[in-house]
């Protein structure tokens, strides 16, 4: 259809409104101009009526009120659903995106042609002196992590203006919408944190890829909308990691993945027995028990993955037991056409 937009752009809101409206007025401000913008209204504590006072910058943007709170993972997927456009693109509300940042990343769609994945360049800060994160690593032992994440000159290491990654980090991401439907989208289970790993190794499963564009890039500063709820990112990470083994690894590969994270977890509780991170971590592990069965079970609901899944994830894994402390990048040449 010709006039349809070329990627839907998802903002998914909770307690968003100090900054929305910037992160609103970056993708209005985008020299590629073929996109739609669906703001999925989960509401917060401080929003007044229960939904944001959002200004729309023109026409493309559309507000959705959710009439509960889904978490990102169901606002992305109530935003993806009846999406007709190419690409899906997902933007953290505190997320705000340079004004080339769909440019380039489209030309570099187009130069190889049509990856799975594309990620931005995050920064914590609008002078770029700080790494928010150059996509995001998965390890041997099912931790997770932003690559580069709080370091100052990795960035300007990038050799190559397009690189591959292990997957892109929700904060900013563009997915192909027909890989990104093959593989059943984002978890709604997940609520928060981990469903775009996730997402990203079921696509990885099915043999796509993630490119990082160097010249596109954006500012998140991350974790607005749930740094005073005590102990959140800790639960819900420790949870949702179990999920996503259970939920997306291939299934040659998913016990030996399971077996090396229950030992990282179990060795890093032991380091920090008695704090406050290792009660909620102990937290998100009970609350993951009653949901991996239904999980499992859902996964044989997608078409299954193609022969050599297990490889073409296994070569892309973080494979030091370190690699989360020291944030390390993990990439590698783009693929050639």
């Amino acid at each position: 259809m010709p006039n349809l937009p070329e990627i839907r752009v998802i903002v998914v809101a909770y307690d968003s409104m100090s900054f929305l409206n910037e992160c609103l007025s970056a993708i209005a401000a985008q020299t590629y101009k073929s996109f739609e913008v669906f703001i999925v209204d989960n509401g917060g504590i401080k929003t007044g009526d229960g939904y944001h006072d959002i200004d729309l910058p023109d026409a493309r943007f559309r507000q959705i009120k959710a009439p509960v709170n889904t978490g990102y993972s169901g606002g992305m997927a109530r935003g993806s659903g009846g999406a007709q456009s190419k690409w899906l693109m997902s933007v953290n509300p505190d997320t705000m995106i340079s004004p080339h940042c769909l440019e380039e990343l489209m030309k570099a769609a187009e130069l190889y042609d049509d990856p799975a994945m594309l990620s931005p360049c995050l920064f914590s800060d609008s002078q770029h002196s700080i790494i928010d994160g150059l996509g995001d690593s998965l390890s041997i032992t099912g931790l997770v992590w932003r690559n580069s994440h709080g370091k100052a000159g990795e960035y300007k290491k990038l050799k190559q203006p397009i690189t591959e990654v292990f997957s892109p980090s929700g904060a900013a991401a563009l997915y192909l919408r027909a890989a990104y439907e093959e593989a059943c989208g984002i978890n709604p289970a997940f609520f928060c944190y981990m469903e775009d790993v996730d997402l990203g190794l079921r696509l990885r499963a099915y043999g796509g890829k993630c490119l990082l564009v160097k010249a596109a890039t954006a500012v998140h500063t991350g974790g607005h909308s749930t740094q005073k709820l005590t102990g959140f990112a800790t639960k819900y990470a420790s949870r949702n990691s179990l999920l996503m083994i259970v939920s997306s690894a291939p299934l040659p590969i998913m016990i030996p993945l399971l077996l090396t994270h229950i030992l990282s977890r179990s060795a890093l509780q032991w380091r920090t027995r008695g704090s406050e991170s290792a009660k909620f971590r102990a937290m998100g592990t009970r609350e993951a028990l009653p949901m991996l069965w239904p999980v499992f079970k859902k996964r044989f609901a997608r078409p299954a993955y193609p022969f050599g899944a297990s490889l073409k994830v296994l070569k892309r894994l973080d494979w030091s037991l370190t690699g989360h402390r020291r944030m390390t990048l993990n990439c590698w040449d783009a693929p050639k056409l």
